[in-house]
């Protein structure tokens, strides 16, 4: 719950209006649908016993998830914009494919193995600090007192987690 309280603190800007009138910003839905996403991935990874290695399985996972995003690349590339194939775009998809893809990726399923999926599942909630702090680096966004508190909220919330998981 305070870790939950932390990210609705990120997400909301600090504002409990927008969460009451629902007015996020389309990063902020994405990012709760990758949340979503990610928790799925995580019973999955426990329900799926699997004999390819790790890199096997992401290889699978990569291709299939590209396989699946191809249909909306194609009727955003149809109806809504073309797509710019310039340095710029190479690197930040480049950048995408390797942090949160790849190292996280292995990472997460390492720590999975280690202290268990509902221990490694507080992940997803240091996300949207991590998400703040690219915002603040990459982006020029303000660093402001509700990431502060956020932040405090959701480290607070995984260290009572892990004490209370041991």
């Amino acid at each position: 719950i305070i870790c939950l309280a932390g990210v609705l603190t990120i997400i909301s800007k600090g504002e409990i209006g927008l969460l009451l009138n629902f007015k996020f910003t389309s990063g902020d839905l994405w990012m709760i649908g990758a949340a979503v996403g990610w928790a799925l991935y995580s019973i999955y990874l426990l329900n799926w016993k699997s004999s390819f290695s790790l890199i096997g399985r992401f290889t699978l996972i990569a291709f299939f998830g590209s396989l699946s995003l191809l249909p909306f690349y194609i009727i955003e590339e149809i109806y809504f914009f073309d797509t710019i194939f310039n340095i710029n775009f190479v690197f930040w998809v480049s950048f995408a494919a390797i942090l949160p893809g790849i190292i996280a990726f292995t990472l997460y399923t390492k720590v999975q193995k280690y202290v268990g999926a509902s221990l490694a599942g507080f992940t997803l909630y240091i996300f949207s600090v991590y998400s703040a702090i690219y915002g603040i680096t990459l982006f020029n966004e303000k660093l402001l007192n509700f990431h502060y508190l956020g932040a405090l909220l959701v480290f607070t919330g995984v260290y009572f987690a892990r004490k209370i998981n041991k």
